[in-house]
């Protein structure tokens, strides 16, 4: 599966945003890094064949910063999109256990993991529509 990761960014940690697509680098075909804003920082140390860096003129808003990233990610043959936060670090095999998901459940269907609050020491519910979120359990989806 061709897999693309897009990465919004917006006054960035650049440490912890090291962190992320270090996470993240071995596990997709590619990183697109969104830079929503007009400050022009230095993201020398993302120089890599697999990222490609888009930079925006001012913050347009998370969903505009996306879309300009998924744009990209189409144009560069993504099959998938995995959509990240700029701090976000990501376990060794979540992209495997992504597709291993996409071959027991289908494609047709848009996939939101849960995830744990390392602040709040919790695991943080997923949104099912606009009134309801759950916390799936083992191998529910």
């Amino acid at each position: 599966m061709n897999i693309s990761a897009i990465i919004v960014t917006y006054n960035p940690n650049l440490s912890q945003l090291q962190k992320c697509v270090s996470s993240l680098l071995p596990q997709v075909e590619k990183i697109i890094i969104v830079k929503n804003s007009s400050e022009k920082l230095d993201f020398s140390e993302f120089q890599n064949e697999k990222i490609i860096q888009i930079q925006l003129e001012k913050n347009f808003g998370i969903a505009y910063a996306q879309n300009r990233g998924i744009e990209k990610a189409i144009a560069e043959g993504a099959e998938w999109v995995l959509l990240s936060d700029q701090d976000t670090v990501f376990p060794e095999n979540y992209v495997s256990n992504f597709e291993k998901k996409i071959k027991i459940f289908g494609k047709n269907k848009i996939y939101a993991p849960t995830f744990f609050n390392e602040v709040k020491k919790q695991n943080e519910p997923v949104s099912v529509s606009m009134s309801k979120s759950v916390i799936p359990s083992g191998n529910e989806v």
